[in-house]
């Protein structure tokens, strides 16, 4: 009976060094995927401790280990879709909008090629804002994440068609918005309508 609490005990500690492991391995990746969904670092960090404490009082019924990032990113969404439901609104964080005054302050004298840049930056983001909830998902596990299309699949609960399907729309509509705001050209609009 001493023996089986001891074994137990040991087997918690290796759950927990492993859980430990493969968190460090991904917390950067998770952190941005809350942060994207919630625009709020104080409300992301709560999501992202929510989010680790069902991950980890459930790793041990986790039968396959090497599905643990698609597994902890759907549990991560979950967790966040509930913190939205809630009525959390978008909003910046007062430190993001003080840092964007500052970079700006400090780059008054910059190359015409960055100024282009920057702006044909902002309104690839407008366009990002502009999409659909679906659409802005994936892009944000796709690119920010660096996910295939069947662990996005995986951790939305969707067929792998339906992923690259959404995501291919909206590569579209980001384009066709670049086009409508960023180019004067009315004959670049025209081909690409």
């Amino acid at each position: 009976m001493l023996f089986g609490k001891s074994k137990k005990r040991q087997n918690n500690i290796k759950d927990l060094k492993r859980f430990e492991d493969e968190i460090s391995l991904i917390y950067k990746e998770l952190y941005r995927f809350v942060y994207s969904m919630i625009k709020n670092k104080t409300i992301t960090e709560d999501c992202i401790q929510n989010t680790l404490l069902i991950a980890y009082k459930n790793y041990e019924n986790l039968r396959a280990k090497d599905k643990f990032k698609s597994w902890i990113f759907t549990i991560a969404r979950r967790e966040g879709i509930k913190i939205l439901n809630k009525n959390y609104k978008e909003f910046p964080e007062k430190d993001d909008m003080l840092q964007l005054v500052i970079n700006k302050e400090n780059n008054l004298d910059i190359a015409e090629d960055t100024v282009l840049m920057k702006e044909l930056t902002s309104i690839v983001l407008k366009g990002i804002g502009k999409l659909k909830p679906e659409y802005k998902e994936i892009l944000n596990l796709r690119y920010y994440n660096d996910m295939t299309f069947e662990e996005i699949a995986k951790i939305l609960d969707i067929n792998v068609n339906t992923v690259r399907t959404r995501h291919m729309r909206a590569k579209d509509k980001i384009y066709k918005f670049l086009i409508e705001n960023y180019y004067d050209c009315e004959e670049i609009k025209k081909e690409n309508v």
